[in-house]
């Protein structure tokens, strides 16, 4: 629960172990322990912080982790959450202010560079932090068949599909207007592969099309 805030909790996933996690954005204070333990968590600033948290099949807290957006102002939250063919956890979120995805002693920074980001945070099932990379907005993470992740998402004008260090560059190719304004708009879908060690960029194995 939270003391003078609000908590958004996403729908919980399952590993092969029946591990639970859970993500969810809050403000203000947050007990991040479903038992009868108490670990009070604070938010940064007064909009959404983001927790993961990994609890085992009898409900026992295993960790959380918790990171925030520079700024009094600013937020991150999940949008949505999957666990790869290798037991790690991926957590789509949206931020608009920098933010340091390691909330451990190291860093891993990120600079939204369109107002309001969207990226991909990977973390192992101890909780270490693997890797974080932006992809385009949107609400939708899921893996095919082959365990690769597929996602779509929004986007304006240019877009730079690889948060590695390649070029793939999508363009809008259509107007959308709505009431007052006109606005270029266009959707992603992608299928990708992600590092699992900082720094390495990302794999796209097949074309991604606007």
């Amino acid at each position: 629960y939270t003391s003078g805030g609000y908590s958004t909790v996403d729908a919980p996933v399952f590993d092969t172990d029946n591990n639970v996690y859970i993500s969810q954005s809050f403000t203000f204070t947050l007990d991040g322990d479903p038992g009868p333990a108490v670990q009070n968590l604070s938010a940064e600033g007064v909009y959404a912080n983001t927790l993961l948290t990994k609890l085992a099949p009898n409900g026992e807290l295993l960790w959380n982790r918790h990171v925030y957006a520079e700024g009094y102002l600013k937020a991150i939250a999940p949008t949505g959450m999957v666990i790869d063919l290798d037991g790690n956890i991926v957590v789509r979120c949206s931020f608009d202010g920098p933010v340091d995805m390691d909330p451990g002693p190291g860093e891993l920074n990120l600079v939204p560079v369109n107002g309001i980001d969207q990226c991909l945070w990977m973390l192992s099932s101890d909780g270490s932090v693997l890797s974080a990379e932006h992809t385009a907005g949107g609400h939708n993470l899921d893996l095919d068949p082959s365990g690769r992740f597929v996602a779509s998402g929004e986007f304006q004008e240019e877009y730079d599909a690889d948060p590695g260090p390649g070029t793939v560059i999508l363009i809008v190719r259509s107007v959308f207007a709505r009431r007052n304004c006109t606005s270029r708009v266009s959707t992603a879908c992608l299928r990708f592969t992600l590092p699992t060690t900082r720094g390495t960029g990302v794999g796209w194995p097949e074309r991604s099309r606007a």
